[in-house]
């Protein structure tokens, strides 16, 4: 027999990895479906930068954010009594293209010509370290994930030795 409430952390739990691998995502199109995900005003801070809207994370972490690879270690959540939101709190990993190419295949750093290169191997670093809050409506419990995301904030905890990366 299931746990009470045992379908909630696994909904909670499948709503986090969806966003991780809405952010993983190099794929322009893809990537902006990740917009009906966040409540239009939410508040969004990534290692203590505030962001003004989820159009313009999104579009930044498009640009100025090579490949990525998230995975979850941990999630713990907590449903606030009378609000119908939720708190969570998720442990991950995530690593980082350090080939020196952009999600398109292109320089990272030189400007890109007319044609895009072919795209190449990723080089993935170590992993860091990373502690993501998200405030949740309380609906992602029953499935429902349209404009779910409150506020977020992304927050590298370890930034490994060996790494290439300047963040």
């Amino acid at each position: 027999m299931n746990a009470p409430g045992a379908g909630h952390s696994q909904a909670a739990e499948t709503f986090v990895k969806k966003l991780l691998a809405h952010l993983d995502e190099c794929d322009v199109d893809r990537l902006q479906q990740a917009l009906p995900l966040f409540q239009p005003h939410c508040r969004i801070v990534v290692n203590t930068q505030p962001f003004a809207s989820p159009a313009a994370f999104l579009q930044t972490w498009l640009q100025a954010v090579v490949a990525t690879q998230h995975t979850l270690t941990s999630l713990d959540y907590h449903v606030i009594p009378g609000t119908a939101t939720l708190v969570c709190n998720a442990a991950c990993k995530v690593r980082f293209d350090e080939s020196g190419r952009d999600k398109m295949g292109g320089d990272a750093v030189l400007p890109a010509p007319a044609a895009r290169a072919q795209p190449r191997a990723r080089r993935w670093g170590t992993y860091y370290g990373l502690s993501l809050q998200l405030v949740l409506d309380e609906r992602v419990l029953a499935g429902d994930a349209a404009a779910a995301i409150a506020a977020l904030n992304y927050t590298l905890v370890f930034r490994p030795d060996d790494t290439l990366m300047s963040i």
